[in-house]
Formats: C-alpha cells, sequence, structure tokens
C-alpha cells in the first residue's frame, strides 16, 4: 500500500538536509475553473477556486461515491491530515468544498518558491508519512484521498512540513492520482542538473514503480 512506501521513502531519506525555503504567497488563480484530463483528452476531474472575505476554497465537483463508514465518520469528526471540507449536493452532482485558506497547493508552491530541493523533499515524505499514519489508525482508505501535486497542500510555516490531503467523496477514475503520479509530475519540474536531487527523486519514483 502508499501507506508502507511512504514510510520506506521517508526512512530513505532521512538524513538529506539542505536550508529550508520561505514561504510566499497564497495560490492564484481563485476563481477560474480547471480540469484533469487523460492523454486521450477526457475530462476526469473538475475544480475551481471561489474566495469570500475569510475563506479560499478548492471545488471539486462530479457523481458522489457511495457513502460508508468514512463519509459518516468525517461528518462527526474532522482529521487534522485532511483539508476541511464540506458538501454540496445536486442534481446527482456533488460539489466538494475545501478550505484551502493559509495552505499551497504543491504545484503552486514549487512555482512560487522556485523549485525542489532535498530539504523540501525530505518535509514532504515525513508529512505524507504522518498524515498516512493518521488514515490508517481511522480505516480511511487510501483510495478515498485523491493526490495529484494540485491536490496536495502545504503548510510549511514556521518549517512545520504539515501536509494536508484531499478526501474525496466523489467517484474518482480507477488509475488517476496517488503518490507515483505526485513522482511523475517532481521529475517533470526538478532541476535535472542537481545531480544528487535528480537520482534521488529516480530512485524514489523505481521504488513507487516496482
Amino acid at each position: 500500500s502508499s501507506w508502507c512506501r511512504v514510510g520506506s521513502l521517508n526512512r530513505w531519506t532521512i538524513s538529506r538536509q539542505k536550508p529550508v525555503r520561505g514561504s510566499g504567497p497564497l495560490p492564484s488563480g481563485q476563481g477560474s475553473g480547471r480540469c484533469h484530463r487523460k492523454s486521450s483528452g477526457e475530462v476526469i476531474m473538475n475544480y475551481r477556486y471561489s474566495r469570500n472575505r475569510q475563506k479560499i476554497y478548492m471545488i471539486l465537483e462530479g457523481r458522489p461515491s457511495e457513502e460508508g463508514y468514512e463519509d459518516r465518520m468525517l461528518q462527526r469528526q474532522q482529521l487534522s491530515c485532511l483539508l476541511p471540507f464540506h458538501l454540496v449536493d445536486q442534481n446527482e452532482q456533488r460539489q466538494v468544498w475545501y478550505d484551502i485558506s493559509g495552505k499551497r497547493a504543491l504545484k503552486d508552491y514549487l512555482e512560487q518558491e522556485g523549485g525542489l530541493d532535498l530539504t523540501l523533499l525530505r518535509r514532504i515524505l515525513l508529512g505524507l508519512a504522518r498524515a498516512y499514519g493518521e488514515l490508517d489508525r481511522y480505516l480511511i482508505s487510501e483510495r478515498s484521498i485523491y493526490l495529484s501535486a494540485e491536490s496536495l497542500y502545504l503548510d510549511l510555516h514556521q518549517g512545520s512540513g504539515r501536509i494536508s490531503l484531499c478526501y474525496c467523496p466523489i467517484d474518482i477514475p480507477e488509475g488517476e492520482g496517488g503518490l507515483l503520479s505526485v513522482f511523475e509530475y517532481l521529475l517533470l519540474v526538478l532541476d535535472h542538473g542537481d545531480e544528487r536531487l535528480r537520482e534521488t527523486c529516480y530512485q524514489l519514483y523505481e521504488m513507487l514503480a516496482a
């Protein structure tokens, strides 16, 4: 499972450190709509952003998934590793409103802060290990988490390295998202001139893909 693989990757990189990057502005593009697409062009996930005076939201939309233990439990108790959310159901469609105030998506963070380094990679893995550990304790299936570079949120305030994941009570197409897709993105955007970082990311990717 991803739970075990994150633990393995985290232990593999535990000793790699560099100076911590600073924080920066929140994600841009509030109010805009986007979608994820397969290589064929088929839309698989719609999302947009909304802002009011106090909060910023990411909104995912799709067909509701079958309600089960996880939905009922999370309606009673919000986990610290998940983005806070509320649901809006209408006409057999569901909108999931995630409160992303004070956080930045991994993709936005890397674009705004100048890219990936070994310290940030280590913090991401530590944060994922903590988040997946909490999900495991509450019996939340990894199939209920939509994990991508645009739905994995970072809160690096004062170097906390906290990760917030996206619990997704709408249908997620099989094979979409996941930890492997995050590393595929990192391989695309990392500085290939940094030999140590490049080799580390490729070896981690190969561990996940095995």
